[in-house]
Order: structure tokens, then C-alpha cells, then sequence
């Protein structure tokens, strides 16, 4: 891909350091509240305090990496398909060709074999394709990365939906 025009996006964990500051607040007001037999207030703020904590961490640890396309300020997206090794000509031919159209009619595999990744924006501006394939222990590029038009993105992204429709 041409990497002046693609650019990748951290986002800082906003909401989760939002979520810890409440919860440390909780802990604040919960020492100010008196020490007494009947307070119920205080295992309520404990829990509320446990789950806010829980959250934030868990909001924090997700991954928010994400890659714009500059040009259209397009988000990109990220799809993989697995494909049985058999299928490899045939994969090869269409990326090839571009022509998607038999996309459904090839055997799908759970992991291991070959896979189709692709990464494109919701405009379909941007589209690339690239095959890899499983060699032991670790994927290998097969080909390299083809863009396609948009026409030909649409016809994949379609082939796609049919797919999953099918599944």
C-alpha cells in the first residue's frame, strides 16, 4: 500500500481512565462516610467500585488501533476469509483477473489452508486484496497486494455478503 496516504490512529483510552477516576472518587467518599453497624452504604460502594474498576481496565486493554485513509478520511476495514488449499489456483486466478464471481462456490476452511485478506474503506476507494497461506507454524504472503477499482471492490465485498448470507 502506498503508506503516504494510509496513516494508523491510536486512540487514547479516554473512557477508561474517565472510569478509574470515578471509582478512586467512590473510595474518597466512601471514607467520609461515619463507621457505623447499619451502614449499607459502604459494601454498595465496594462492589460499584470493584465493577467501575473491572470496566476500566477491560475498556483500557481492548485495542484501539485503528488505519484512515488520508485522501477520503475513510476508516479502513480489515476482513479475512480461509480457503481450503486446494482452492489456491483459483484464489490466484480471480485476484488475477478480478473477477470475484465463483468467490462462493470455493471451499471455505476454519483456519489452516490458504487466506484472503482484504482491506478496504465503506466508499470501496480504497480496496486491496492479497492472498497468504499457511506454511507450518506461521502464514506466508503468497502475492502481493492488488488494488482494485471500485467496481471490483463492490463485486467482492458483495461476493462476501453472499457468502456469510449462505453460511
Amino acid at each position: 500500500m502506498d503508506h503516504a496516504i494510509i496513516k494508523k490512529f491510536i486512540v487514547f483510552p479516554l473512557k477508561s481512565t474517565i472510569i478509574f477516576a470515578i471509582s478512586i472518587g467512590l473510595i474518597g467518599l466512601d471514607s467520609r462516610i461515619p463507621i457505623s453497624v447499619s451502614n449499607t452504604l459502604t459494601p454498595i460502594i465496594a462492589i460499584v467500585v470493584m465493577l467501575l474498576m473491572t470496566w476500566g481496565f477491560l475498556s483500557g486493554a481492548v485495542d484501539k488501533t485503528y488505519y484512515k485513509h488520508m485522501k477520503t478520511g475513510q476508516k479502513i476495514f480489515f476482513h479475512e476469509i480461509y480457503f481450503e488449499k486446494s482452492d489456491y489456483d483459483k484464489l490466484q486466478s480471480m485476484i488475477e483477473t478480478r473477477n470475484f464471481a465463483g468467490l462462493n462456490r470455493l471451499h471455505k476452511s476454519k483456519r489452516n489452508g490458504i487466506k484472503l485478506k482484504i482491506a478496504y474503506t465503506n466508499d470501496k476507494l480504497l480496496c486491496y486484496v492479497q492472498l497468504i497461506q499457511y506454511v507450518p507454524f506461521q502464514f506466508a504472503l503468497k502475492t502481493k497486494a492488488k488494488q482494485l477499482s471500485e467496481s471490483e471492490a463492490d463485486q467482492l465485498l458483495n461476493s462476501i455478503h453472499e457468502m456469510t448470507l449462505a453460511v
